[in-house]
């Protein structure tokens, strides 16, 4: 009887003390806040990635991940913004400092795309990047296998490639 009053007492304070999710969104939709909190950082800060490891097979997610970049501090920033927006940041340590550049395709297309083309979706969190190959924005889905690419500018879907 114990355990079952404690069980129960712990189900009802955990739903009155659990976060409210909120809902997902698409990589592009949170872009102007962060783009926003980036410029209060260092006024010269470019956005070098985006990437989750949450996506859904919707190529949503509820909290994604952005990289600047400032050229004149050499210094990068991480800031993160959940589906309601708010960003919050801190130093990175990430390796790219390749501007990613003007892209029009958003994480949604680019996952529809990349299905289209073989890719495995599961429903326990998928890995979306975007940053620059060689002065182009891509996308890249990852399954157990492969690595897939999309053209961020144009939507094309590029290449398939093992992932050992």
């Amino acid at each position: 009887m114990k355990t079952a009053v404690s069980l129960a007492l712990l189900i009802s304070f955990t739903s009155l003390t659990a976060p409210v999710l909120a809902a997902d969104k698409t990589a592009r939709s949170l872009l102007p806040q962060v783009t926003a909190e980036a410029k209060k950082w260092q006024a010269d800060g470019t956005l070098v990635n985006i990437n989750t490891s949450s996506a859904s097979p919707k190529g949503t997610a509820p909290a994604w991940a952005y990289t600047f970049y400032s050229p004149k501090t050499k210094k990068k920033a991480l800031i993160m913004a959940d589906g309601k927006g708010k960003p919050s940041r801190e130093d990175s340590i990430y390796f790219q400092t390749a501007p990613v550049g003007e892209f029009s395709v958003d994480s949604d297309k680019a996952m529809a795309t990349a299905i289209k083309n073989g890719l495995k979706t599961n429903n326990f969190g998928m890995s979306i990047s975007l940053e620059s190959n060689d002065g182009k924005p891509e996308w890249r889905m990852q399954d157990n296998g492969h690595f897939y690419y999309v053209d961020a500018a144009g939507g094309k879907f590029l290449r398939k490639e093992k992932n050992d």
